[in-house]
């Protein structure tokens, strides 16, 4: 596949194992991650908000057909572009598939270099509905993290850009440096800008507790905070 849409693929349904191998080998062709479904049903069952691709869909199908397939795509992802093929030519079909939220209808036969245009063109919208979307989300946290560590020098940048590229994990980091320096401060932003914001933050002063209570005051702080983001300052063991 393209480097220019890597992560992306194309949800193909089309209930004609003929015309489903045929399509599906010219999408691969022209590069595009594939994923063939003979049904509306099956199709379902993979589809979820934020799906990494498009839906290209035959609007003849048995069972569900194409354009309730469209319907209950726009109730789980309304950005989704979804494209629907359809042999009857029918303007009424054309009509109802648009006011459905179809990104485009396509009227076979359709030449292959036409299908992969149309293809094309609705991978490009999504990828920079993606875009778009990280993009604010990255300014929202920015924002955020600005006002928590203020400074405009090489190193505060470098550090502000660490804990951004963080903020979607959240993997056990270690924070080390002077007393004084701000360990807490950082320990706090990670946690802003983390998926666990919305949870609780707890700050235990290690240094301060008898080596005798530690492992008492951990297992209490575990289990009253068990998806906390805890920041530990004064001793160097790990919990």
């Amino acid at each position: 596949m393209s480097a220019m849409y890597d992560g992306l693929r194309v949800m193909f349904v089309e209930d004609d194992p003929a015309v489903r191998a045929a399509t599906a080998q010219t999408l691969d062709l022209a590069g595009f991650g594939l994923e063939s479904h003979a049904s509306a049903e099956s199709a379902l069952k993979n589809l979820r908000e934020y799906f990494p691709g498009i839906l290209l869909v035959d609007y003849q199908l048995t069972g569900m057909d194409g354009i309730a397939l469209l319907e209950r795509a726009m109730v789980i992802d309304r950005s989704l572009p979804v494209i629907i093929i359809t042999g009857h030519g029918d303007i009424s079909i054309a009509v109802k598939a648009m006011r459905a939220g179809a990104y485009d209808f396509l009227e076979k036969p359709v030449s292959n270099e036409f299908l992969i245009g149309v293809v094309t063109r609705a991978m490009e919208k999504r990828k920079l509905t993606f875009e778009i979307s990280d993009l604010r989300r990255r300014l929202a946290q920015k924002s955020g993290i600005d006002g928590m560590l203020i400074g405009d020098s090489p190193s505060i940048a470098a550090l502000r850009n660490s804990i951004l590229k963080l903020s979607d994990v959240t993997p056990d980091v270690l924070i080390h440096g002077e007393t004084g320096s701000g360990k807490e401060l950082v320990a706090r932003a990670l946690h802003e800008c983390s998926p666990l914001r919305d949870g609780p933050f707890v700050a235990i002063n290690c240094g301060a507790i008898p080596e005798s209570m530690f492992e008492s005051v951990h297992c209490r702080v575990t289990q009253q905070h068990p998806q906390a983001v805890r920041c530990h300052a004064g001793r160097s063991d790990p919990w």
